[in-house]
């Protein structure tokens, strides 16, 4: 959260030094909320970082250790889908997927409480041969998306290191590749994606009144539409893409458009099939508390899933009780 803050307050105070004679001195700190800024410049960035497949693959077998790997990765189970990602190196016409699905574990052990000085050198490595080995896939629907995602987690490691000048530099880069994804709105990464990049654009356009004369340069959104895509991938027959869009849906009808009900649905979906997940537990646990007053959180067996996890480390276990005992005090 600190990271965000700060990021979006540096933002501001570059509007006002590129356009000084738009906003009244100090008025960038004291009309736009910094932590906001922050949250709304980078959600074209951090929407995406959870689309964690790509469903149509030419090797079905590669495509179904990469799908194997992501239900271990979701449930927080590393030790597994270490195990599975490797099987899917052996195909060696798509090492970009096996280095694309490594990349992201890391990045999952860095946010469930891993050590950073342990896990980036792994991060950067597998992120640097995902680069390396994209090209050499023959789908160029499938190297644009890889290349996508590739400076989607650049962005994200460089802002949790305070790396402003890299972080804006893969933002660039990122927007550069999105033409080609509107024009292929019915392929179902690139439906999330639009469906994603609608509803959010229309969001800041509406709520931040100051962003208006940057957001004219992009594609206008559409709220409605933009929910129609995500829900249409949310039913998808593919595992990944439905549970990135029910992820969404969780995240846009619970903390933005403030509609628990409509969240709940997808909430529950994701806590019973990733039970080890505690981001999707956390959610669930609070729309329910919010609908229901007499809903009452089992931190017990929260904590038990958590101790019980082979694949979390000391660090990360201590990091999780904090949490509970912070979220849920006795």
């Amino acid at each position: 959260m600190k990271t965000v803050y700060v990021f979006g307050k540096r933002c501001c105070r570059l509007v006002q030094k590129w356009n000084p004679g738009w906003l009244k001195r100090g008025s960038a700190e004291c009309w736009i909320h910094p932590f906001a800024t922050g949250l709304l410049i980078l959600a074209g960035v951090l929407a995406p970082c959870l689309l964690i497949s790509q469903p149509l693959l030419n090797n079905s077998r590669t495509d179904q250790n990469i799908q194997s790997a992501f239900y271990e990765i979701y449930n927080l189970r590393f030790d597994s889908a270490q195990q599975v990602i490797q099987r899917a190196s052996s195909d060696r016409d798509n090492l970009a997927w096996y280095y694309f699905a490594a990349s992201n574990m890391e990045l999952w052990r860095i946010f469930s409480g891993a050590l950073k000085s342990r896990q980036k050198p792994v991060f950067y490595d597998n992120l640097d041969n995902l680069a390396r080995f994209t090209p050499r896939l023959e789908d160029g629907r499938e190297q644009r998306f890889l290349q996508v995602m590739y400076y989607t987690y650049k962005a994200r490691m460089a802002l949790t290191n305070k790396d402003y000048i890299t972080t804006f530099s893969s933002l660039r880069n990122y927007y550069s590749l999105l033409g080609p994804v509107f024009d292929d709105d019915e392929y179902p990464p690139n439906m999330l994606i639009c469906g994603l990049y609608l509803y959010l654009a229309d969001y800041a356009h509406k709520h931040h009144v100051l962003f208006r004369p940057f957001l004219s340069v992009y594609r206008r959104g559409d709220k409605d539409r933009g929910l129609e895509y995500l829900e249409r991938a949310a039913k998808s027959h593919n595992e990944l893409i439905s549970t990135e869009a029910k992820y969404f849906l969780v995240v846009i009808y619970q903390d933005l458009e403030k509609m628990p009900r409509r969240a709940l649905p997808f909430a529950r979906e994701l806590y019973e099939k990733y039970p080890g997940n505690f981001i999707f537990g956390y959610y669930y646990h609070c729309i329910m508390a919010e609908i229901n007053d007499e809903y009452t959180v089992n931190v017990c067996e929260v904590r038990r899933r958590v101790l019980n996890n082979a694949s979390l480390s000391e660090f990360q276990k201590i990091y999780f009780n904090a949490f509970l005992k912070y979220r849920y005090p006795a």
